[in-house]
């Protein structure tokens, strides 16, 4: 039931960020996203992120939110699901957090309030109301100015840190001065998550504690390899994992190169039926 919580203390290595499969009329394809989910569990991925901007969350309409998140939690068996919960109006976000926790959900990923350009202010305050709303609801927060239009500082993450609710951040500013500026501060019980699988091994050499992968759909054993060896002080063999990856990671800095691997998993999955 707690169990994001309890990766506070273990340390999250890699998190895996589930794409939504569908099939060709369209339609939500459930039984090809069961399989990913067993294969990302078979690569031993420490917890799910459903429904984050690689689950295509706002191309999503509810009835397939409640699905996804429903086939994650049955399927995820021992693994804590997460659900992205971002919304540009605070109550809209505080009801697809309630939602969110209604079904059963170990965690929730809130970014900054996209599109709305808020202050470092408006940043705290739907965080705030999002607590209130889902008080027993983890919340892993999301810095991500290139899609907010906004970036949280290392003073608001710091703000964010002291609602009992807010367990760890995944920061993906790609700033790694940023990085350790967080890490210097961060309270030993949350969580400072890498957000950007290019930067995954200068992030942890800083003071991040593990990964929310894009490039785990794909290669979730090398990744995972990674994140650990880095962790472990192995330095020579987490570099050459990163050298190896460089070309695929940097696809996902431009989308139409990334959809040829993503395409090859859906294509991949659709095939084993």
């Amino acid at each position: 039931e707690d169990g994001i919580r309890d990766y506070k203390v273990t340390g999250v290595q890699t998190c895996a960020l589930p794409i939504s499969p569908f099939a060709r009329d369209g339609a939500l394809d459930l039984s090809a996203f069961e399989r990913l989910i067993a294969s990302l569990r078979r690569w031993r991925t420490d917890a799910l992120v459903v429904l984050g901007s690689t689950g295509e969350a706002t191309a999503i309409d509810d009835d397939e939110r409640e699905a996804l998140i429903t086939t994650a939690l049955r399927h995820a068996v021992d693994l804590p699901v997460v659900v992205g919960c971002t919304a540009s109006a605070t109550a809209h976000a505080c009801k697809l957090a309630q939602h969110a926790q209604r079904l059963g959900a170990h965690g929730a990923l809130i970014a900054t309030p996209p599109y709305v350009k808020p202050t470092q202010a408006g940043i705290v305050a739907p965080f705030a109301a999002i607590a209130a709303a889902a008080p027993s609801l983890p919340i892993v927060a999301y810095n991500i100015p290139s899609r907010a239009g906004v970036g949280m500082t290392p003073a608001t993450v710091h703000e964010l840190f002291g609602i009992p609710n807010v367990c760890g951040l995944k920061e993906s500013s790609g700033d790694l001065a940023q990085i350790a500026a967080i890490a210097a501060t961060r309270p030993a019980d949350k969580l400072l998550l890498a957000g950007d699988d290019i930067l995954a091994l200068g992030s942890l050499a800083v003071g991040a504690q593990g990964l929310v992968s894009v490039a785990g759909n794909v290669v979730p054993a090398a990744m995972r390899a990674l994140v650990h060896e880095a962790r472990e002080g192995r330095i020579a063999q987490a570099r050459s994992h990163h050298e190896t990856l460089v070309p695929l990671l940097r696809s996902e800095e431009h989308t139409s190169e990334l959809q040829s691997p993503c395409n090859l998993v859906c294509r991949l999955l659709l095939e084993k039926k």
